[in-house]
């Protein structure tokens, strides 16, 4: 039975629909009609389309968004435009369309590469991405197959042919021996699973959990080979064992939490670097006082919290800065005394300074009290 036609009965009828964008090329030349991205784009579609993906080319995308109301011009740049990823998954995230595949053909002199990316509505990190490499760009068409399928394999069912486990012979009895590359790469695979020296003699040596941070960090090396790998997990290790673990006694679990939400985008850079952050902003918070909010009543202090909420993504030093600032400006701005004025006037104070709210309760009242000022000034007998 040929290959495709087995992996095409291997899959389900439930596979999700996979929407393909249109091939970014560099240089952009290899992209225009009759180029080689056009030429290698149908390929992709059809490796996917083996599987039994229903497929979405860029055409069908095209006539998808048409019949939903977007302009050609919307069109052309979701469709085409370098950037627009995120916004093109949008669209199709409304109609249905969990994933997108997106391809991206590379030309030199010397050396032809296409890279495959699949990623799915709502996330903005790859489901995954692999890549082939060749002379010439003629000879990636034998590669797609096996790159596409190592792509969505993920996306296929446990017994697919593609996510089966390679069995060895049955006749064989012992391994073959080691050669001298596999013993060295076994070498670098166990330094992984060691500290560095100075971790032991220094302040921080690695738990299980930081292991696992720093190789999903250093997993995107393994497509310049093991030992990039190999040497980006032995970098951050260093670095970790000369950073110490922050030291959260003197914060109060509603700070720490503000603390790791402001500085989880740094854990992508490991956990040296995410320990660094929060160290830094466990002692701006000691160089603070946490604000008192004086005579504020319950409902000021609300929109107190409201007005400063932005400032948490910097950390609660920034928070209780921010609070502190408008603490102080409603205590030199006092709230405006509405006596002798009619329900109508109040309405139109409130209305007319209404875009002063966002700004704290000091600023607003402020603005109420000119109004009412004014209006005492100037009503008739």
């Amino acid at each position: 039975m040929p290959l495709a036609l087995l992996l095409t009965l291997s899959a389900e009828a439930s596979l999700p629909r996979i929407a393909m964008k249109a091939m970014d090329c560099r240089p952009a030349a290899l992209c225009i009609s009759g180029g080689p991205g056009q030429a290698l784009s149908p390929h992709v579609a059809r490796a996917m389309s083996q599987l039994g993906f229903e497929v979405l080319e860029s055409d069908a995308i095209d006539a998808l968004l048409s019949e939903h109301g977007v302009s050609r011009s919307e069109r052309d740049q979701l469709c085409h435009s370098d950037g627009c990823v995120t916004q093109l998954q949008d669209a199709l995230g409304a109609f249905g369309i969990d994933y997108l595949m997106v391809s991206q053909l590379s030309v030199t002199e010397k050396r032809a590469e296409l890279f495959l990316t699949l990623r799915r509505q709502g996330s903005r990190s790859n489901v995954a991405k692999d890549f082939t490499a060749a002379d010439q760009w003629e000879t990636l068409r034998l590669q797609i197959p096996k790159l596409t399928g190592g792509v969505v394999r993920t996306l296929l069912p446990e017994n697919h042919v593609l996510n089966r486990p390679e069995t060895g012979s049955q006749n064989e009895t012992k391994p073959a021996p080691e050669t001298k590359g596999e013993a060295h790469g076994s070498q670098e695979m166990a330094a992984l699973n060691r500290p560095p020296v100075d971790s032991v003699r220094g302040l921080t040596v690695a738990t299980d959990a930081e292991h696992a941070s720093i190789k999903k960090v250093c997993a995107v090396k393994r497509v310049f080979g093991k030992a990039a790998y190999t040497k980006c997990v032995q970098g951050k290790l260093t670095e970790l064992a000369k950073t110490p673990r922050p030291d959260f006694a003197k914060v109060s679990p509603q700070e720490r939490g503000v603390i790791e939400g402001s500085c989880k985008v740094k854990s992508v850079f490991g956990p040296a670097s995410f320990y660094r952050c929060v160290t830094k902003k466990i002692d701006a918070l000691g160089a603070v006082d946490r604000p008192s909010y004086g005579t504020a009543n319950a409902q000021e202090r609300a929109w107190i919290d409201q007005t400063c909420k932005a400032r948490k993504i910097f950390g609660p030093a920034s928070f209780y800065t921010c609070v502190a600032g408008q603490v102080t400006a409603l205590q030199a701005d006092p709230r405006p005394d509405y006596t002798g004025l009619t329900p109508q006037e109040k309405a139109w104070i409130t209305h007319d300074c209404r875009h002063r709210r966002m700004f704290g309760p000091g600023l607003f009242y402020r603005c109420a009290s000119g109004h009412v000022n004014r209006i005492r000034r100037f009503r008739k007998p």
